[in-house]
């Protein structure tokens, strides 16, 4: 954040955020944006630049011996309704429903879409693609 005279700039990347409180701290304003990959924005810039994006999945299973955990792994594809659940993984999962993680990038398996660093994302010499994971920020 930067502010000369009556201006505000904001730059970001990944999941780093800004915000502006006002009146004493009663009103915030949101200054910035995560980049997340669950975002249809940034997913479809993710396949776009020949990343991949996936989601697992945690389910509880019905066996003779009891109960097991199954884990599933899905590649989301551009148009896909993004999937998850802001509540607690277990609970969902006693109540006999599928859990879902953060969506992730590939190369590199972060869960966010714009990065600084993270050379294992980018570099092609350690299996990265630079135009995946990306360091452009976002700047308003």
């Amino acid at each position: 954040v930067l502010i000369i005279d009556d201006m505000c700039y904001v730059a970001n990347v990944g999941d780093s955020r800004s915000i502006l409180s006002a009146n004493g701290g009663k009103t915030v304003f949101q200054l910035s944006k995560d980049h997340k990959p669950s975002d249809p924005s940034e997913r479809d810039r993710v396949i776009d630049a020949g990343g991949k994006i996936y989601v697992s999945s945690i389910k509880q299973m019905n066996s003779p011996s009891g109960f097991s955990l199954q884990r599933t792994d899905k590649i989301v594809s551009k148009g896909d309704t993004i999937q998850g659940s802001t509540e607690n993984a277990i609970s969902v999962i006693e109540r006999g429903g599928e859990a879902f993680g953060p969506h992730r990038v590939i190369p590199g398996r972060l869960s966010v879409s714009r990065a600084i660093g993270d050379a294992h994302a980018k570099v092609k010499q350690l299996g990265g693609n630079p135009n995946v994971v990306i360091c452009r920020p976002d700047v308003k």
